[in-house]
């Protein structure tokens, strides 16, 4: 299965990124291992979506991965030439169990976090 690339530009051209939310990230290294993830670890910059809404840890033919962990891993090490952004519902707090420390560390570091408080303005049709 295909999934759809969206990549947003600003007139700035180094500011354009790759916008995939966590599941697809997790989805793909189910359907295509390791390799497919690599793709967003080089010279890319990145939006992860919806971090901690994804499948913990995701399988590849029996291999688990912590796809998340691992790609924040990769990206930390050229944080000075990628950019990452990540949305979440998850607090500060969550990171260490979900992540493990090393991720949780360098949070401060690689981002801005900024927490949107108030009611939720998602349109409800109930």
């Amino acid at each position: 299965m295909n999934s759809i690339k969206r990549r947003y530009y600003s007139k700035d051209y180094r500011i354009g990124f790759f916008w995939k939310s966590a599941s697809e990230l997790a989805n793909s290294y189910a359907g295509h291992g390791q390799e497919k993830l690599l793709q967003w670890c080089d010279e890319c910059n990145l939006l992860i979506d919806e971090l901690g809404r994804e499948p913990l840890p995701a399988k590849h033919y029996g291999t688990e991965l912590n796809v998340i962990q691992f790609l924040l891993q990769l990206r930390y090490d050229r944080r000075k030439e990628n950019i990452t952004h990540i949305t979440s519902n998850l607090m500060l707090s969550d990171i260490t169990p979900m992540y493990g420390d090393y991720i949780s560390d360098r949070f401060i570091e690689m981002f801005n976090i900024i927490k949107w408080s108030g009611k939720s303005k998602r349109q409800q049709n109930f």
